[in-house]
């Protein structure tokens, strides 16, 4: 703050010596008197046994895709988003991921993909977290799901109707609102339906000669909106 402030000083007085001499700059915020978890139904999406004489050697292999519930639950209703961070980006290998999105369209950005781990220094793959269009709630009301990118934090003319659902790690944030509306809404419990879509690469890129364990790991934060 001292350098700040100094750097301003200096900078008035050697701009212009008439200028007026101060400015002043409002910080604000407000202290919450409550708080919001995340908590998911499952905390581990499993795709089993993989047998790698059963993958394609050439063309990049789907494993489908697993359902999961996000459950955000406030100790007061709050407008409240949430968005999701990649703990293994370093491992990703960006594929397409068919039938991936809530509308069933495919997921084929690195920005709306996650790493699946490696296989010594060759990347496995990649999956995608999709939250569903339908099934979203607000304190059981059946609401739109919305989703802003994170210049529009805050601001609720940048929020849209989500028809994807894709998430983009550190960027895409999401909330419920009313049927029909894009402002986000205030909830006590929100309910967020979530698709998991995975794939690997083919084999012969892999070369997998032991098993290997897909190892994908995503973080939700939530935001205060």
């Amino acid at each position: 703050m001292k350098k700040a402030f100094l750097a301003l000083v200096l900078a008035g007085v050697t701009g212009n010596a008439m200028a007026a001499g101060t400015a002043d700059l409002t910080v604000k915020g407000v202290l919450i008197n409550a708080a919001c978890s995340p908590s998911l139904d499952k905390n581990e999406v499993n795709f089993g046994n993989i047998p790698v004489g059963n993958l394609d050697k050439t063309n990049t292999n789907q494993l489908g895709s697993k359902d999961v519930i996000l459950t955000i639950t406030c100790d007061n209703t709050m407008v409240m988003g949430w968005t999701t961070l990649d703990g293994h980006a370093d491992s990703l290998q960006p594929l397409t991921l068919t039938k991936a999105a809530a509308d069933d369209s495919d997921v084929s950005e690195a920005t709306t993909e996650y790493g699946l781990g490696k296989a010594g220094e060759v990347k496995l793959g990649s999956y995608s977290i999709v939250a569903k269009t339908t099934g979203v709630t607000y304190d059981g009301t059946a609401g739109d799901l919305l989703e802003v990118d994170n210049v529009g934090h805050g601001n609720t003319t940048l929020w849209t109707k989500s028809t994807k659902g894709v998430t983009k790690p550190g960027i895409r944030t999401f909330t419920a609102s009313v049927t029909g509306e894009t402002a986000p809404k205030a909830f006590k419990v929100g309910v967020f339906p979530l698709k998991v879509t995975a794939a690997v690469q083919d084999t012969d890129t892999l070369k997998i000669t032991e098993d290997t364990n897909l190892d994908g790991l995503a973080t939700i934060s939530l935001s205060y909106i």
